[in-house]
């Protein structure tokens, strides 16, 4: 039996609709939207609307053309991040945060003289609004970055605080939602100014290959330059980017198998309930946590309650997480272990640079799954 507990990193198993979908317009469509008239072109192109209406009213907006696509959400967070800063700008963040986030502030540091700093969760990797509250009063910033649920320990960001926090003062706001689209309710706001980065295939329940960037109102997508300029299929005779969304900021060819099956998971969320997805998801890691937690030599992180969903990282005393992670692999319970490109947040824990072992939970995983995972380590912490 194998049992596939890194939903963190991409998931699995996916929805036969996803799988039907992006068959059905490899073998059917397989061109491009929004270059030609003939009627393969102009079903592409149907296909590609329909993926930016149901992506946008997912995450509340009503706007489908603030929707941009990208590769994956590491190229979203970059486009906001490089399209936005400009020198001298100040960028609050957070400790929990991805090297997608933090990789990108530590180059602009040194490219365009930006500076940042962090608020620091406790050992548990919990962050509270009154953190954020005390470092938005120390000094003025241009713009907050934070991720939604941590990659490392599934901690939940109070985030419509958050959001209401920076609308107040007036404060762009850039969301790392990856983990949390899919597994918890992610709504654009109506005040302030926030934009939301994604990605296809992971609790989306997609594929590899698409990811996006979505905003709650034009005049913030208007201060974004693009990354990348070309080809759009729009103002073709100008040598010169479109300045209208989407086009301004996405260019080439679009992975239309991955969009598509984008649409086809949120079809498939929206018609199972997002609300009994979370529901499942949270009794899993409430298993999955007291159940590590009961094994002597095994330390699990995160504070174990309604903060924390879907990832559970821990470490056995005595045995390092690569071997850990081996002794699982052969006996079919497959994770992640290491530092999950998030070295702050595993300072923040005390995990650095040690890393973890880490579980993270997915739709389509079941109690007796877990059950058998935690039967797993026990053995392995026991010696066995």
């Amino acid at each position: 039996m194998e049992i596939y507990l890194d939903n963190g990193a991409t998931s699995h198993k996916k929805p036969e609709s996803v799988i039907r979908a992006v068959i059905e317009f490899i073998k059917e469509v397989s061109c491009n939207p929004g270059r030609s008239a003939y009627p393969l072109a102009i079903r592409a192109s149907r296909l590609l609307m329909d993926a930016r209406e149901k992506i946008s009213a997912f995450f509340g907006s009503d706007n489908p053309m603030r929707l941009v696509f990208t590769r994956n959400a590491t190229e979203a967070i970059n486009l906001f991040l490089r399209g936005f800063l400009q020198d001298g700008d100040k960028v609050l963040t957070t400790s929990l945060e991805h090297n997608a986030v933090l990789r990108t502030l530590s180059a602009l540091s040194e490219e365009r003289k930006i500076s940042f700093e962090k608020v620091w969760a406790d050992g548990k990797g919990v962050l509270d609004i009154e953190r954020f509250e005390e470092a938005l009063k120390k000094e003025k910033y241009s713009l907050v970055v934070a991720n939604h649920i941590s990659n490392v320990v599934g901690t939940i960001l109070p985030l419509e605080e958050v959001m209401t926090l920076c609308a107040d003062k007036g404060i762009p706001l850039l969301v790392d939602a990856v983990q949390s689209a899919g597994t918890v309710f992610v709504k654009l706001p109506s005040e302030g100014d926030v934009a939301l980065a994604f990605t296809s295939h992971k609790s989306l329940l997609g594929i590899q290959g698409a990811g996006g960037l979505i905003f709650n109102n034009d005049s913030l997508a208007k201060r974004i330059r693009p990354l990348i300029t070309g080809g759009t299929g729009s103002l073709s005779s100008k040598e010169t980017q479109p300045d209208f969304l989407p086009d301004k900021l996405e260019s080439g060819t679009l992975p239309m198998p991955a969009i598509v099956s984008l649409a086809a998971g949120i079809d498939f969320i929206t018609s199972t309930g997002l609300g009994k997805i979370e529901n499942h998801k949270r009794r899993l890691t409430r298993l999955l946590f007291n159940g590590l937690a009961s094994i002597g030599r095994v330390t699990v992180y995160g504070p174990g309650n309604e903060r924390q969903i879907s990832v559970v990282s821990f470490s056995v005393k005595g045995i390092g997480a690569s071997e850990v992670g081996d002794k699982l692999a052969s006996r079919g319970v497959y994770c992640r272990v290491g530092l999950h490109c998030a070295p702050s947040a595993h300072r923040t824990i005390g995990t650095f640079p040690d890393g973890t072992v880490r579980f993270s939970l997915g739709y389509f995983n079941t109690e007796e799954e877990v059950q058998i995972a935690v039967d797993e380590v026990r053995k392995i912490a026991a010696g066995r």
